[in-house]
């Protein structure tokens, strides 16, 4: 049964005081329970919080990703050999004619020791066949000497000392001395690798030279060798005592068979017989001025068998 409370609270006059009422039964029903305890309480992850590092011995693929990142050691460059200004030296034969030879030193540390190349030129010349073979061969980090053999001339606008201390050129064969002499002061005057290059009539000359001075001799480059000297076969019989590597290379045409033929007698491990589609003879081969259309091609066989032995 509805009293006059009930009328009352429906006509607005004990709202107020009923809202009231609620109010205060729901703060008495939220102080009546426990508040949570601070060792169950989770904080929230904050996002892009900065996270202190860890305490402790890194794990091990962070010392391998460490190790990775380190820079590699220093590598130990050798100063380079530097060319010095050519210089004339005179060279004692063992019969008492003094050779004249153009030096092509380099200037490098003791401990290097690069490899000096002996150059001898083709018949009617002299050192100056070498003038722009020379410093090329400097440049790539040989030492260099070329004699002007007593058989010789004065092709390439330059008289040949030797012959003009002697008064006159002598055969091919009579100029094998001035091979000896020039390798006995390479021995002399430098202790790394030594190698013998010829030129036509001396291209046939270092064979022998090789085959009696083997454990001098590092490397042989013969340019237009050919049965020049002697009955046929002299210089194949030379090149069959010859061990050391080779390097062999001829003009087009007929050379190639004479120089195939001798090349092929040397029993060295290491031969290599370079057929140039354009050349002329000797090392002159070599020559831009001699041979426009080749000589690149020869150059580049050439050093790629120098890098090979030195």
């Amino acid at each position: 049964m509805q009293g006059p409370s009930y009328a009352r609270l429906v006509s607005g006059e004990l709202l107020p005081n009923a809202v009231a009422l609620v109010v205060l039964a729901s703060a008495l029903a939220c102080a009546s329970e426990p508040a949570p305890t601070a060792d169950k309480t989770e904080a929230a992850p904050v996002a892009n919080a900065e996270r202190k590092p860890r305490l402790g011995p890194a794990p091990r693929e962070s010392i391998a990703a460490t190790a990775k990142a380190l820079p590699a050691p220093a590598t130990v460059v050798k100063p380079a050999a530097v060319p010095l200004p050519k210089a004339e030296v005179q060279i004692a034969a063992a019969d008492g004619v003094t050779v004249y030879a153009d030096h092509y030193p380099l200037s490098e540390p003791p401990s290097s020791l690069s490899p000096m190349i002996l150059l001898f030129h083709q018949a009617g010349w002299n050192a100056s066949e070498y003038n722009a073979i020379a410093p090329r061969l400097n440049a790539l980090g040989f030492h260099v000497v070329a004699p002007d053999q007593r058989s010789g001339g004065t092709r390439g606008g330059r008289s040949n000392r030797t012959v003009k201390a002697l008064g006159d050129s002598t055969d091919f064969l009579q100029a094998y001395p001035d091979l000896v002499a020039t390798l006995a002061w390479a021995k002399q005057h430098h202790k790394g690798k030594l190698i013998v290059w010829g030129s036509s009539y001396s291209a046939a000359l270092v064979f022998k030279l090789a085959a009696e001075h083997p454990a001098d001799i590092q490397a042989v480059l013969s340019f237009s060798p050919g049965e020049y000297i002697g009955r046929e076969g002299t210089v194949a019989g030379w090149a069959a005592g010859v061990d050391a590597p080779l390097f062999a290379t001829s003009a087009p045409g007929r050379e190639v068979a004479a120089t195939a033929a001798i090349s092929a007698a040397a029993r060295s491990g290491t031969k290599v017989h370079h057929k140039a589609a354009h050349g002329v003879h000797g090392s002159s081969i070599l020559r831009e001025d001699r041979n426009k259309k080749g000589a690149a091609p020869v150059w580049e066989a050439v050093e790629g068998f120098l890098a090979q032995v030195r």
